[in-house]
């Protein structure tokens, strides 16, 4: 048995002058050179740049994430920490970068058009700063805040979460307060707070995480008080828990079953605690429902820090140690852990905010090194073949077992060795994550069993959305048919006269 694995991207890597000008595609390609240089280094929100797609097909290249196609940023995909001193002035650093949100905002939706759905506004707080970072009519960086108490003050800012109407929530966490700030899409600028340190209901010690559900209630984790507590949009107290289980809670990504972006309509959230080092899953309501620790993952130990929740409902988890993103289904069950440390391509250095638009899998992730910008891709794995050979005696046929870490459109067919196609299996037929079986039972499409010799299987795998038509990844193994009915017939093993 033999197989081996080919990633093929459908946005090939080109230089902005060698593209045909009647051929580009995106809001970021413009005629003026000068224009397009601007908008190639501010890309998406301004988040997105200077570190442009390598074409090394041989380098590392896990594909659970992929880079956004060419003509959507012009193959610039990350905002180094040289990139926002450059632009925000060299005393600025975004070496504590903490939670970060991203919103497609009414105000500045053409509804008129599809074209500008995936221009998301973000929001990023930084701790050291005592900031927000944000982008301003897409091709802006703003900085928002500074250190103090008073209106429109941050101390140590963490979790951020943003509404489609402009209302954005900060976890202040050093002034134990929840800050609301609202944006038309153009300028940010201060409402009101809500919470004081205290243990009483709607009172905090140490706020740290932030999300908001389809409904605009709006949830915190109480890090010092051992609980999560969940708001009305204007800041009045509704409910808490947590108390008697929680240790410390940081991050929480929260779904709820109104959501229009969810594929199963299910309701639930998940929170960080025990110095990252667990992960909790509950209903809406507070019930606990399942936990994971490092150990569910093979890790000697972990750092989890926020948490992000996908259109699938999988779950994606910041690991500032082992510098990766670790995916999870709804039910926590691991699918796979994204990236390594460095800052190379797909690479990290302690990451820590992650935030993902649900309706068109867009992700963007912070670490020491900057702001990362990927879509939802899928990567694919051949287990092998269970037999890798067969005959028509017995039970004929051949298990195809592969792994995937999100839902694809899998095609395959099977080849003979002179590559004439024999056998249709899938046509793009959706499976979903994890361990995939797919039994070939050695007929060709005419229902006939096939002659002996060895087969290729070509399996093409494309996710469902986001990344789809822009990329693909193909899997090829081998596997061997040692008889078949006509050879049989030629042994005379029907009763036929041997030659």
């Amino acid at each position: 048995m033999a197989y081996s694995l080919k990633a093929t991207a459908r946005c090939p890597v080109k230089s902005p002058r060698k593209t045909p000008r009647s051929k580009r595609k995106g809001r970021w390609v413009v005629p003026r050179r000068a224009d397009l240089s601007f908008r190639a280094l501010i890309g998406l929100g301004a988040f997105l740049v200077l570190a442009p797609v390598s074409a090394n097909a041989n380098r590392y290249d896990p594909t659970t994430l992929v880079f956004p196609p060419f003509a959507h940023t012009m193959g610039y995909h990350k905002a180094s920490d040289y990139f926002l001193r450059f632009f925000l002035g060299r005393g600025i650093s975004f070496r504590n970068p903490q939670g970060v949100c991203a919103v497609r905002m009414i105000s500045t939706d053409d509804p008129a058009s599809v074209k500008d759905d995936d221009e998301l506004s973000l929001f990023a707080a930084s701790a050291r700063l005592h900031q927000i970072l944000y982008n301003e009519e897409l091709f802006k960086l703003k900085l928002f805040g500074g250190f103090g108490r008073g209106e429109g003050k941050f101390w140590s800012p963490h979790g951020v979460a943003a509404t489609v109407t402009g209302k954005i929530y900060v976890a202040d966490t050093g002034n134990d307060r929840i800050v609301i700030l609202k944006t038309d899409g153009k300028k940010l600028s201060y409402v009101s707070a809500f919470g004081q340190f205290g243990l009483a209901p709607g009172e905090f010690d140490d706020p740290v995480g932030m999300a908001v559900d389809s409904q605009n209630r709006v949830y915190v984790t109480d890090m010092s008080n051992n609980r999560v507590q969940v708001f009305d949009s204007t800041g009045k107290y509704i409910y808490s828990f947590g108390t008697d289980y929680l240790r410390e809670p940081t991050g929480i990504a929260v779904l709820d079953a109104n959501d229009p972006w969810t594929y199963y309509k299910e309701s639930f959230l998940v929170v960080v605690d025990e110095e990252g080092k667990r992960l909790t899953r509950f209903s809406l309501q507070g019930r606990k429902e399942k936990s994971i620790t490092y150990k569910t993952l093979n890790l000697e130990t972990s750092r989890f820090a926020y948490a992000a929740i996908d259109y699938y409902n999988n779950v994606y988890l910041t690991d500032s140690i082992n510098c990766q993103i670790h995916k999870l289904d709804k039910d926590l069950n691991p699918i796979v852990s994204f990236g390594r440390k460095g800052t190379g391509e797909k690479e990290f250095l302690h990451p820590t905010g992650i935030t993902i638009w649900k309706r068109f899998g867009q992700v963007f992730i912070l670490d020491e090194s900057g702001a990362h910008y990927y879509w939802v891709g899928v990567d694919a794995y051949l287990r092998g073949f269970f037999p890798p050979e067969f005959g028509q005696k017995g039970k004929p046929g051949t298990t195809i077992s592969i792994y995937l870490t999100e839902p694809a459109l899998v095609g395959m067919k099977v080849y003979d060795s002179e590559g004439v196609l024999v056998r249709q299996l899938l046509p793009e037929f959706k499976q979903f994550p994890r361990e995939n079986d797919i039994v070939w039972n050695g007929l060709d499409n005419n229902g006939n069993f096939v002659k002996p010799g060895t087969y290729t299987l070509k399996m093409s795998i494309e996710p469902t959305y986001s990344s789809r038509r822009h990329f693909k990844k193909e899997l090829t193994g081998t596997v061997r048919v040692v008889s078949s009915e006509a050879e049989d017939m030629e042994k005379g093993i029907y009763g036929l006269p041997e030659d």
